[in-house]
């Protein structure tokens, strides 16, 4: 994903399942004196499924084992525009409401419900 801010993030879904990360438009892009129709995203991931064991150590304590130690890359499921000419910099997916809150580059705030629409 495009982050040309270094206080840009991403955000677990409630049950730990999705990821949603904001992407940043090249703020070079709108200084070409033309109309600029970079829009900021929000980006959806279903992340893979974890294939977990339970082992019990000699202390009685269990530690869960990861069998597949590959690297996955992951596609967005799902591609949300949030911001015209500005970068989504903050992103924070609240556990109990699953709503999605963003901050952009130009202090807009967005608030998004479940599956990426715009409420308000």
């Amino acid at each position: 994903l495009p982050a040309f801010n270094e206080s840009a993030n991403c955000a677990f879904g409630p049950d730990g399942r999705m990821l949603c990360a904001g992407t940043s438009i090249d703020p070079r892009a709108g200084r070409s004196g033309g109309s600029s129709n970079a829009c900021g995203k929000v980006k959806f991931y279903q992340l893979p499924a974890e294939e977990k064991r339970s082992k019990v150590n000699k202390e009685g304590g269990s530690k869960l084992l990861s069998k597949n130690k590959s690297t996955v890359v992951l596609d967005p499921i799902e591609e949300v525009d949030v911001a015209p000419n500005a970068s989504v910099l903050g992103v924070q997916w609240h556990p109990k409401l699953n709503q999605i809150a963003l901050g952009t580059s130009n202090g807009m705030s967005v608030f998004c419900c479940r599956r990426g629409r715009l409420i308000s």
